[in-house]
């Protein structure tokens, strides 16, 4: 988070200063919770520099699904990547998504798999997805889920599937 902050004071772009303080802003108001802050993070980095994960948030993104111990394999096999988009910690992220996507499955049709085959085909998994033009730091959403508390006492919750754009809006008054 350090890091975030000192990339908005390096900033000359008063612009985009602005901009990441009212996306800070808009976060707090709904609560941060570890995705709202992860999300604030993509959002203020995309506003002041490159649109890939830096090496905090891929961790903070690989532990908030459970994969923070797939990314000394995912580096293993950063060398065969030849995509010019994606940076070596959105390969960390990117190979963690398609673990937990594709872990039970793999399991379950391949039963007697080797670790190396199973590598692979969580390699392959993630050249596909990248030559579906799927870009990890855009197109990998962690399961977000939070409360919105208006002024009249009302909940809204929002929340976004895992990897969908669309989004499921729901009102309680209680």
């Amino acid at each position: 988070m350090k890091k975030v902050f000192e990339n908005i004071l390096a900033s000359n772009d008063i612009q985009a200063i602005k901009n990441c303080v009212a996306t800070m802003a808009d976060c707090c108001e709904v609560g941060m919770n570890d995705g709202v802050m992860l999300d604030m993070m993509k959002q203020v980095q995309c506003e002041i520099g490159e649109c890939h994960f830096d090496e905090e948030m891929a961790d903070i993104h690989l532990c908030l699904i459970n994969q923070l111990h797939t990314k000394d394999v995912a580096k293993d096999y950063w060398h065969e990547v030849n995509n010019d988009n994606i940076t070596i910690n959105d390969w960390c992220v990117l190979w963690g998504e398609m673990v937990k996507r594709n872990n039970e499955k793999i399991k379950k049709w391949f039963p007697k798999i080797n670790a190396l085959d199973y590598e692979r085909k969580i390699f392959d998994e993630c050249i596909s997805f990248l030559n579906n033009g799927g870009l990890p730091y855009h197109d990998l959403k962690v399961l977000k889920f939070f409360v919105i508390l208006n002024v009249s006492f009302r909940f809204f919750c929002l929340s976004f599937a895992n990897g969908d754009r669309n989004f499921i809006f729901m009102y309680y008054s209680g």
